[in-house]
């Protein structure tokens, strides 16, 4: 299947200029530059896992100084995310394909001490190839929801050997953790620590943008903030949309479809629809009139949240999962979602408890809650305080986290 895959990497990689790297790489040729300090190797798969690792690749930067850190990651917009936050302060490359002579470079090229393995990645070649160096992997933030435990039973003996081989499952929370040694994993090596991403710093900054932002998209209109949408969401918001300008005049809808590659499809669908619309890239927000803010720029999303009234996140009303709430959540911004979001089931789960999280069953319902908080600051204020505070409240995976890690950092010195 490899001529498959690089054919499918080159026809997804064509608009992003580092495309010749990411082949390389992924078959193992990688090169670093050797120094005397221990490696840590991060994988994070794309822009959510890199986002979740954010608070402890700061620790690692902030607090361990004699440590390098290499992330890897499989596509472009975690790449780029990462670059965008880091600069040069870390390693990058591309995870090598699941194949012995392509992790066999890999590894060579890099020498790891300790691997960290963001949310739930395995790969049975990868795995073994680590255990026969004996080098430790981590599986931080691990996530098992009910839909992939009946996926990887279906491969039992496979998955519990893999999951033997790694040294420490710290999950997100005590049903993904019992998942985990469903399938295999021994008891004594997994913990819950809660989810790294509450643990994720807001720098003050990001308020004072929203404000400048709200100003710029209009500080009358009721902004939503329709984050991380995936296909077929869009013709749902648009829909939705229509109904709702009837009841709300003033409405926006700031669209930020989660892959940079559907940009373009959302604006021809706004064009066939005849929503009036302005585009970031275009720098176009001129027009007052436009009902349809389309963010079609990556890195943006946090700054748009925390200028918005009220957050949808998006791969919730189709059966995708869900995406994350905890950004517009840490920004105190009343959340409302689909009902499909098993991937982040514990996280909403706490936000919807508190009243900081709405669930729509449909889009019809989706409609009315918005109409109901557009017309009640009030309860947006409560329900962005509520959210706050079960940020606020969730913190603490990080410390755990570092002490499970500098163990292993210690011992690899011994």
């Amino acid at each position: 299947l490899l001529p498959v895959a690089l054919l499918r990497l080159y026809w997804r990689s064509r608009p992003y200029p580092d495309a010749r790297r990411c082949w390389q790489e992924r078959l193992g040729n990688v090169s670093l530059v050797r120094d005397k300090r221990t490696l840590v190797w991060i994988h994070a798969v794309s822009v959510g896992e890199v986002n979740a690792a954010q608070p402890l690749i700061d620790r690692l930067l902030e607090s361990h100084s004699e440590l390098r850190v290499l992330v890897t990651t499989t596509t472009p917009t975690g790449a780029s995310t990462l670059e965008a936050r880091y600069g040069d302060r870390v390693d990058h490359a591309y995870f090598p394909y699941d194949l012995n002579f392509c992790l066999k470079r890999f590894f060579n090229a890099c020498r790891p001490s300790v691997i960290i393995l963001m949310e739930t990645e395995l790969w049975p070649n990868f795995l073994a190839v680590a255990a026969e160096r004996k080098i430790p992997v981590l599986l931080v933030n691990g996530r098992m929801s009910e839909k992939a435990l009946r996926r990887y039973q279906y491969f039992g003996d496979l998955i519990k050997l893999m999951l033997q081989q790694i040294d420490v499952i710290a999950a997100q929370s005590g049903d993904d953790a019992a998942r985990f040694e469903l399938l295999g994993a021994p008891p004594e090596r997994v913990v819950s620590t809660g989810s790294l991403k509450f643990d994720r710093e807001i720098n003050p900054s990001v308020f004072e943008r929203g404000e400048a932002l709200k100003r710029e998209l209009g500080v009358n209109r009721f902004v939503v903030m329709a984050g991380s949408t995936r296909e077929g969401e869009e013709e749902l918001l648009v829909d939705t949309l229509l109904d709702l300008t009837k009841q709300i005049p003033n409405v926006l809808l700031v669209l930020a479809p989660r892959h940079p590659e559907r940009f373009d499809n959302v604006a021809e669908l706004l064009k066939r629809r005849d929503v009036l619309f302005n585009r970031y890239q275009s720098r176009d927000r001129s027009d007052p009139q436009a009902v349809v803010y389309l963010l079609d720029v990556m890195g943006e999303l946090t700054n748009y949240y925390a200028a918005s009234d009220l957050a949808f996140v998006g791969g919730s009303l189709l059966p995708l999962g869900g995406q994350n709430t905890l950004e517009p959540a840490g920004l105190g911004i009343p959340i409302v979602v689909g009902p499909h979001t098993y991937n982040f089931k514990a996280i909403n789960d706490k936000l919807a408890a508190a009243g900081a999280l709405s669930v729509a069953a449909d889009t019809h319902e989706l409609a009315n809650i918005i109409v109901q908080l557009s017309r009640d600051s009030n309860l947006r204020d409560q329900m962005g305080q509520a959210a706050r505070n079960v940020f606020a409240q969730n913190r603490g995976a990080l410390a755990q986290v570092d002490a499970i890690l500098q163990n292993y950092l210690a011992a690899t010195k011994q």
